[in-house]
């Protein structure tokens, strides 16, 4: 036995007796004092029973835990979990092979067939569960390197055309609504992101930005807030006598922010309202503000910096659409033919 497979051990027998920053000090120390001994694990002749499926998948959300938000270690715990009902094999001697005839039964689907986009995702997921376990020196290999991704047919940008957004603002039916529908427009936010601001977040005089936590990055960065956004946001105050700190909150009952479910909600209900034939969601108006971006000629590393994308490289494929009419004021203005 390695003594980090040890540490490992014991860290994870004192999962639920101690909290994270108590984890991290545990392991801290363990790691000192146990720098310059040996460790030599008893021959028995015997399995110890740890070098199981059931032991690696524990160890691997263990250590996800500790990084990673609650839905991604729920996926990353799902698709691990199909696919060891699958192969009935060892982690540890799983091939390539393995997995992509786990992706052939898996894009068949239950009810019906997955998406090459869908079969994407899942290999995704099972990489890297897989090079989680690798860095822990459960395994020696990431048996997904030499699967190679499916091909994928890259749709168009979703996003909203004026029309719609104007249609989204006349049917707000309350204060919070309309200052929900010019939040999400103004600062790109993600929804996420969108319920835990506090109204101390805001800086309305000075810079007219936002602070926003992104968990997806696990990182702080400012959105900015224009005329129209601060004209609601203000107004949406100015209606309230309750003290919470929630820039959002209930309207019923004790005071309290709204969850990323309720603001979707909200966008539903003023969907169905003003009878938009498509699907109305946080993530559109996302797509929607970083396209207008582009259309008005931001340059892509300033969109994708307002998005808190690392690469630019996503915000260009996923996010900011370029419209025909934008193209073709581009060729007029630059090109000689």
């Amino acid at each position: 036995m390695t003594k980090e497979k040890l540490i490992n051990n014991i860290l994870f027998k004192m999962n639920m007796l101690i909290d994270k920053d108590q984890m991290i000090m545990l392991e801290s120390v363990l790691q000192n004092e146990l720098y310059n001994v040996d460790v030599t694990e008893m021959e028995t002749g015997l399995s110890t029973g740890t070098d199981t499926n059931e032991y690696f998948i524990q160890m691997m959300l263990f250590k996800m835990n500790k990084k990673l938000s609650p839905k991604t270690v729920y996926q990353y715990e799902r698709c691990i979990k199909s696919f060891c009902d699958f192969i009935n094999k060892s982690f540890d001697r799983v091939n390539s092979m393995d997995i992509e005839v786990y992706l052939s039964k898996f894009a068949a689907g239950k009810n019906k067939s997955n998406s090459n986009k869908s079969l994407n995702n899942e290999r995704r997921y099972l990489s890297a569960c897989f090079k989680w376990m690798r860095k822990a020196n459960l395994i020696t290999i990431n048996p997904c390197e030499n699967v190679e991704p499916f091909k994928e047919i890259q749709k168009p940008i979703d996003h909203l055309v004026g029309i719609e957004v104007e249609q989204l603002r006349d049917y707000c039916k309350t204060l919070r609504e309309r200052d929900l529908v010019e939040f999400l427009l103004s600062t790109a936010c993600r929804v996420g992101e969108a319920e835990r601001v506090k109204i101390s977040d805001l800086d309305m005089q000075v810079n007219k930005n936002v602070l926003l936590y992104g968990s997806k990055g696990s990182a702080y960065r400012y959105a900015c807030l224009g005329d129209a956004a601060r004209y609601h946001i203000k107004k949406y105050l100015d209606s309230r006598n309750d003290d919470s700190d929630a820039l959002f909150v209930t309207e019923r009952g004790i005071k309290h922010g709204v969850t990323a479910g309720t603001m979707r909600d909200i966008l539903k209900s003023i969907k169905k309202r003003a009878e938009i034939g498509r699907s109305i969601y946080p993530h559109l108006l996302r797509k929607t503000s970083a396209t207008d971006l582009r259309n008005h000629g931001a340059a892509i590393e300033d969109i994708s910096v307002m998005l808190g994308h690392k690469d630019a490289s996503t915000t260009i494929k996923f996010y900011a659409a370029v419209s025909q009419e934008h193209i073709s004021a581009v060729h007029s203005r630059c090109s000689s033919y």
